[in-house]
């Protein structure tokens, strides 16, 4: 088995740093739901009551050793007591964490895209073997798939439903395959693939505040042609945001309150088209962390077809898969593997900040 030390590698991190890309055009304060928030800081302040008796018991006890043996045994039964309570709430505490969408991010649609890494032809050729052997999988777990581009060395799908993100982010690395090619079939070779998978978030979503203090909003007289109204009143309204220098000038209407609310519609509509280029950008640096990381060769998989077994290499755990093509034993084995990385993640939270 493996301690919890052992998952803060710098795949989690990233993860960690991936999260708070998304978080800050999310505009929110933590990668974790507010529910989640609440839950976490009520287990905290029970575990920490639990805690705190332990430490007086066993303060207790030191300094009074001239205890009977019925009194010890009283405490040692109070000590079991607290330790079977506090064993019980934390693992209420991962059952929920488990069963959640507890950060801001999981129960979001999945792009995932399978490239080519290292290897050449055989990394290209394992790009779709990999995909005919992951599809199959999602399929059992009840997610939709959608085809979104196909290319030599390439492929892209949007994975739908339920904590579709939750279950797809830990496929999110580079997977490495040792097998003997159909193309040369004297010696094994290595190749690696690189797998993105990336929320999917809708842009209505896209949190925009607008505050009053952020614009500048002055009043002139509408220019140009037109009728008897052009240039007879200060109609005409523009609305500079201040913190990223947009502005936006209106004159349509007559009714200058009118042309301000055109105003501020077409100021959040280039605002929001702003922040979504954002996004965008920060989606470009995940995957290009993710690039580089496949360039390091910083694998989270290997899938050795010579030994008929598979390996996470973020927990050291090894898999025996006699047969590649039951999928039915590899979907297992893969939902073991990220149950075990979740529950690590989940044992990480119970503790303190």
């Amino acid at each position: 088995m493996f301690s919890e030390e052992t998952i803060l590698t710098t795949y989690l991190e990233n993860l960690q740093e991936n999260f708070n890309l998304y978080s800050q055009i999310l505009k929110k304060e933590s990668i974790f739901s507010k529910e989640f928030i609440q839950f976490r800081k009520a287990f905290l302040i029970q575990k920490k009551k639990i805690d705190e008796a332990l430490d007086d018991l066993s303060k207790f006890q030191k300094e009074n050793l001239d205890l009977s043996e019925e009194e010890k045994n009283l405490l040692d039964n109070d000590r079991k007591n607290l330790e079977e309570e506090r064993k019980r709430i934390e693992d209420s505490f991962e059952d929920y964490a488990f069963t959640h969408s507890f950060t801001i991010l999981d129960h979001y649609n999945t792009n995932l895209e399978i490239k080519s890494g290292i290897g050449g032809e055989e990394s290209d050729k394992f790009v779709y073997d990999y995909s005919n052997f992951l599809l199959p999988i999602l399929y059992s777990n009840n997610f939709k798939i959608e085809e979104i581009e196909r290319k030599e060395s390439s492929v892209s799908y949007k994975v739908i439903g339920k904590n579709s993100f939750k279950y797809m982010k830990w496929f999110s690395g580079v997977h490495k395959v040792k097998r003997i090619p159909s193309t040369d079939k004297t010696r094994v070779h290595t190749s690696t693939i690189v797998i993105i998978a990336q929320p999917d978030i809708p842009e209505s979503e896209i949190a925009l505040e607008i505050k009053e203090e952020d614009l500048s909003i002055e009043t002139c007289r509408a220019s140009g042609h037109g009728g008897q109204h052009i240039n007879t009143t200060d109609s005409a309204v523009k609305i500079t945001h201040l913190p990223s220098g947009l502005s936006v000038k209106t004159f349509g209407e007559r009714d200058q309150n009118q042309n301000k609310k055109n105003a501020l519609l077409l100021l959040k509509l280039k605002l929001l088209e702003k922040q979504k280029e954002e996004l965008l950008r920060n989606s470009s640096q995940i995957k290009g962390n993710i690039i580089q990381d496949s360039l390091r060769s910083a694998k989270i998989f290997t899938y050795d077809f010579q030994d008929k077994r598979f390996i996470d290499h973020r927990i050291g755990e090894k898999y025996t898969l006699q047969y590649w093509s039951d999928k039915q034993v590899a979907k297992r084995l893969i939902d073991t593997s990220f149950n075990l990385l979740e529950s690590a993640l989940c044992r990480l939270l119970i503790k303190e900040d």
